[in-house]
């Protein structure tokens, strides 16, 4: 192993720890990852000219909030569902509408998750950000779709956390790119279909209660800094001065982008 690839199983591990001890809070905090799930399918199902697939695969199903969307609103014969950490099984399991459908879950990380089936569908959101390479996974993915496949992600673009970019915490580092940008990383088989971005903000009473949030949601798991008891109050009175509404709450500002892009079928589609 490279020491490259040493620090990406480093990071992976750290991330897996970060989402499994934050499950048991995640659904409940992460309420604007899943309205995100939820504005990704219903760009989906405006764009796509099908509601059935034979398979689909999902990228980072975690707690089960696009994949109970893709439940309830695709048919699919067989669902394929990944995830980093294999206690999301568990959350999956428990969906109300889990039995209805066939599905099976593979547990590790995307990047190293050997796939040897194709899919008609693959999905992911607020996930695909913690891969470090993502044009080699966009190719990978490419390779499962069949022809006419549709891919279906979000992610964030670099507006993502502005605030913490602002203040120099490492919480947002990770690969997040524009529409634009995304356009170009599409890999020549795959056909854009639909790529748009916006904001959604989040509002606390503190800062103390944005960073349980960040906490509670995993994003910490990329975080770099190691605070001292001043440096975190440093923080809490910097950002209460410089991101406070009227009301006194402090505001942060998700940035998500959702791509919607099709296998072409060999034809010059």
């Amino acid at each position: 192993m490279t020491l490259s690839q040493q620090a990406v199983s480093a990071a992976q591990s750290r991330i897996q720890r970060n989402f499994h001890r934050g499950f048991s809070k995640y659904s409940e905090s992460a309420y604007v990852q899943a309205q995100i799930a939820s504005r990704l399918v219903d760009i989906f199902a405006k764009t796509a000219n099908t509601h059935r697939f034979d398979t689909a695969l999902e990228i980072g199903c975690g707690t089960g909030f696009l994949t109970k969307q893709l439940f309830e609103r695709f048919e699919v014969g067989h669902y394929t569902l990944n995830d980093l950490v294999p206690s999301s099984k568990t959350h999956i399991t428990n969906l109300s509408n889990a039995e209805a459908n066939s599905w099976g879950f593979v547990s590790g990380a995307i990047e190293t998750v050997s796939l040897v089936d194709k899919f008609d569908l693959i999905a992911s959101a607020s996930a695909i950000q913690w891969v470090s390479d993502t044009p080699a996974l966009l190719r990978n993915l490419a390779n499962r779709l069949k022809p006419n496949g549709w891919l279906m992600l979000s992610s964030f673009t670099p507006q993502h956390f502005g605030e913490l970019k602002a203040l120099g915490t490492s919480a947002q580092e990770m690969s997040y790119f524009c529409a634009k940008e995304w356009e170009k990383l599409l890999p020549a088989d795959l056909k854009p279909i639909s790529i748009s971005q916006g904001l959604l903000t989040a509002k606390f009473c503190s800062p103390r209660e944005m960073l349980v949030h960040l906490r509670n949601t995993g994003v910490n798991a990329n975080s770099k800094n190691h605070w001292s008891r001043k440096n975190l109050i440093d923080f809490e009175q910097e950002y209460a001065k410089r991101f406070s509404d009227a009301d006194g709450n402090v505001r942060l500002t998700y940035a998500p982008v959702y791509i919607i892009a099709q296998k072409k079928d060999g034809s010059g589609f």
